[in-house]
């Protein structure tokens, strides 16, 4: 079963390697690597069915407006993850269970951005990996959200070490047998190297959005690019078609993992290729956000199963129109106060698990 299950993986890989070859950097020949061992208990790709999601109800710390209303309208995100038949984890909740001193320890790290669970942590198909935040009055928060996945019984694989090495959540999405992970603000080139030479990254091939615009209106991944099915994805108009000189083209570094040498080291087989080139050469099709409506977080939603969002209500009425005529259902959610945190409903999210 175990080695059908690796064919058919290696198939999958097959066909998303790059369509043209003139890009490659290779010594002898194309990387054909050596598939990975994907686990089923973590989530492969943003479109999996969620199991289980981890949020943070925003609290005292939560210096953007009202808290009250920060807190009802995360009430209601909450409510409807469940309603999908989702179950939430809340740091909140998890905090209260720790002994006295874990307690206090847990509430002296908690800063303004915790309810933005998406950042902490990256997930990839071999397990949880501790990230590293760019801004310093979040250092804690990797260390904050440990404990509490320690008291649930959850043990992360790697922490980021490099000192100068940043990685944040919201620039990875797992797409199967590829991820994408960006190389902007949030997260470095030092990061995504680490992650490929100690090998917890869990993807046959790793495609490197660089991101020269360095925006704080669109700080991570999550905010221009989206996945909501394995053929359908989101991104934000301006990055589409960009020209090639432009701080808004969005290139692409393409790894492999080769197992060629046994070592299952990355190697980098094409480079330069625009982001929406790489969707488009593989059939999958892009529904372009215009700058309007990423202006209230279009493109940061939750992909709760494939086809099914959690999206920010108030969209333009041609952006609701695309999502149906796509077969996108969209469960739509006023959360003005919220998003004076400059962020949404993917940032304040994180599937730790997917539906079995």
């Amino acid at each position: 079963m175990k080695k059908s299950l690796q064919n058919s993986w290696r198939i999958l890989f097959l066909l998303s390697l790059p369509l043209t070859l003139s890009n490659c950097r290779q010594e002898e020949e194309l990387v054909i690597p050596t598939p990975c061992d994907y686990s089923y208990e973590w989530p492969l790709s943003e479109y999996d069915s969620a199991g289980i999601v981890l949020v943070s109800t925003p609290d005292t710390e939560f210096t953007y407006g009202s808290i009250e209303k920060a807190s009802e309208e995360h009430g209601w995100l909450v409510n409807t993850i469940k309603k999908n038949g989702v179950k939430v984890i809340n740091i909140r909740d998890v905090i209260k269970e720790m002994s006295p001193d874990s307690q206090l320890t847990a509430r002296q790290m908690i800063v303004q951005n915790l309810f933005y669970t998406r950042d902490q942590t990256i997930i990839t198909p071999k397990g949880i990996v501790l990230g590293k935040m760019r801004n310093t009055k979040r250092k804690e928060e990797p260390q904050l959200i440990n404990m509490c996945l320690h008291h649930m019984g959850i043990n992360p694989i790697y922490q980021v070490s490099d000192e100068n090495a940043v990685l944040e959540g919201g620039d990875y999405l797992p797409f199967g047998t590829l991820a994408f992970i960006a190389n902007g603000l949030r997260t470095n080139e030092l990061a995504i190297e680490e992650l490929m030479k100690a090998d917890v990254l869990g993807h046959d091939t790793i495609v490197v959005v660089n991101d020269r615009k360095l925006s704080n209106e669109e700080m991570h991944l999550d905010t221009y690019f989206n996945i909501i099915d394995h053929n359908l994805v989101t991104l934000v108009a301006d990055r589409y078609h960009a020209s090639r000189d432009g701080i808004y083209y969005l290139p692409v570094d393409i790894y492999a993992r080769d197992g060629k040498t046994g070592e299952c080291k990355y190697r980098k087989i094409e480079n330069g290729t625009a982001l929406d080139e790489f969707l488009e050469q593989r059939g999958i099709s892009i529904i372009p956000i215009s700058v309007f409506d990423a202006r209230t977080f279009a493109c940061n939603y939750l992909c709760v199963s494939p086809r099914h969002i959690i999206a920010v209500e108030g969209q333009s009425e041609e952006l609701q129109r695309t999502l149906r005529d796509s077969g996108v259902q969209v469960d739509w959610l006023p959360i003005t106060e919220l998003l004076k945190g400059n962020g949404a409903i993917h940032c304040m999210s994180k599937v730790l698990k997917k539906r079995l």
